[in-house]
């Protein structure tokens, strides 16, 4: 094989790697309640990362994450819960006080 096609079949590696990462990324969606219902303002937050987000009104969220990715449910006065991100598009959480 000369240089060229080194090139060529890392190239193919390369692509054929970032179609597979990218494949991992997903859109998830989930309520987050207490004992009295739906919480407002909980944040979640992905570690490791700079990315969140916060559920709205009825104690709904959506977030862009990857498989593996761990989430941190946190509201002031509630134990913090985590999540491991893994096939379901749906991550339903409930926190204690």
């Amino acid at each position: 094989m000369g240089n060229g096609n080194y090139f060529v079949v890392f190239i193919l590696l390369v692509l054929f790697s970032f179609c597979n990462l990218k494949a991992q990324e997903r859109t998830i969606s989930g309520k987050i309640t207490d004992d009295s219902g739906p919480l407002s303002g909980v944040s979640i937050i992905i570690e490791g990362a700079t990315s969140g987000t916060e559920s709205d009104f009825d104690g709904n969220y959506t977030l862009d994450v990857n498989i593996g990715d761990v989430l941190r449910f946190s509201f002031v006065g509630m134990t913090i819960v985590t999540r491991i991100v893994g096939t379901k598009v749906f991550i339903n959480v409930f926190l204690h006080h």
